[in-house]
């Protein structure tokens, strides 16, 4: 984990709340915020409340999920320590429960949220949480015990529901997932998940025009839900619809370099170079001609001094698109690289696309202030 982010939530300002402020309605902004995926508005609103009532369980569990979120794991757990007990109230244990499974703290994670479970036997928020956390790590007979005894609790819980059918088909019990999909589907038809799971259990039982249709219903409820468009393209072909199904992977190669290519976006605005490297590669291997993934990467992998992978990718940049800006992008580099003749050859290109531009003469002089005396032009 890298330090400097840690500590930036203490320091973005709190939204202002007079010392006899309406706790209860910071709290409420903070989570309304939350729940639209405003995580940094979300945080700032939390810390507010915290500064009029630092025991606000609402405020803490809020303000440390919003930096789980915004990956700050270590600024999230010193929220939750100013607690003090944990166990004072279910909530703040499963907010830490998640924030431990980020830090890949299973068991402890796990134990956080059979305490809470234990003092809220009929509640499921921690009893779903703890299904989910035993999903995701393949232990899948002791998730589905989890998720029935959540619809014992409500039968109509339709995450209960849907997580269920997804650790019957894990298990190869694809019959019964079905049944549950559509037990799910029949509590909240237009839920783009669960027609999504349905449609690949159906896929896997070779029931490919149902499956068809599961999918298609899907991306009518979400038309950016990039794996229903990659699922349905692959069910096309396989029912001969071979022109559909490449428009369906046509479609879904866009929407998933779009996905990484925001990622990245945000890791890079936050200064974690790793992650916005990783997930400009992603983006280009969904869509390899995604000319700004390209440009971010060489000015990334320069930054992170790989000078043959950042000119790589800004000469690939500018041969997908030759204008004036990526040839001076391909110098610059090329400058920093300790490449001033490449420099000068791509300075001279910008030049040639936008004679007299201030920004390219400038940059013309830089490098050739690097010439040796004497060395003729």
């Amino acid at each position: 984990m890298t330090l400097p982010s840690i500590c930036a939530p203490i320091l973005i300002a709190c939204l202002p709340l007079s010392p006899t402020g309406d706790v209860t309605e910071a709290v409420a902004r903070g989570e309304t915020l939350l729940a639209r995926g405003d995580d940094v508005g979300a945080r700032s609103a939390f810390l507010a409340a915290l500064e009029v009532d630092p025991t606000s369980v609402r405020a803490l569990a809020g303000c440390a999920e919003a930096m789980r979120r915004l990956g700050d794991l270590d600024a999230a757990l010193e929220v939750l320590s100013r607690a003090g007990d944990l166990d004072r109230a279910p909530r703040l244990l499963v907010t830490a429960a998640a924030v431990l499974e980020d830090l890949e703290r299973f068991e402890r994670a796990r134990d956080h949220l059979e305490r809470a479970i234990a003092q809220q036997p009929d509640s499921n928020e921690a009893r779903l949480a703890l299904g989910v956390l035993l999903l995701r790590r393949g232990r899948n007979e002791e998730a589905s015990a989890s998720f029935r005894r959540c619809l014992e609790i409500d039968a109509r819980s339709v995450a209960a529901r849907h997580n269920l059918a997804l650790a019957r088909a894990r298990l190869g019990a694809l019959e019964e997932a079905v049944d549950e999909y559509h037990r799910a589907a029949a509590l909240e038809p237009g839920n783009a998940r669960v027609l999504y799971g349905l449609g690949s259990a159906l896929e896997k039982l070779d029931r490919l025009p149902e499956a068809r249709d599961a999918l298609a219903r899907a991306i009518e409820g979400d038309p950016e839900f990039a794996a229903a468009h990659y699922r349905l393209a692959n069910v096309l072909v396989r029912l001969g619809r071979r022109d559909e199904g490449l428009s369906a992977m046509r479609r879904f190669r866009s929407l998933k370099a779009r996905d990484h290519f925001a990622r990245a976006e945000t890791a890079r605005e936050r200064g974690d170079v790793r992650r916005a490297i990783r997930e400009y590669q992603r983006s280009l291997d969904a869509h390899p001609a995604l000319v700004d993934a390209h440009a971010r990467l060489g000015l990334l992998y320069l930054r992170s001094r790989d000078a043959d992978a950042a000119l790589r990718h800004v000469r690939t940049a500018a041969r997908l698109e030759p204008r004036g800006f990526r040839f001076a992008n391909v110098a610059w580099v090329c400058l920093k690289s300790g490449r001033p003749d490449e420099a000068r050859r791509w300075v001279a290109r910008a030049l040639e696309a936008e004679p007299g531009r201030a920004e390219w003469e400038a940059l013309h002089r830089e490098i050739e202030s690097t010439r040796p005396p004497g060395k003729p032009e």
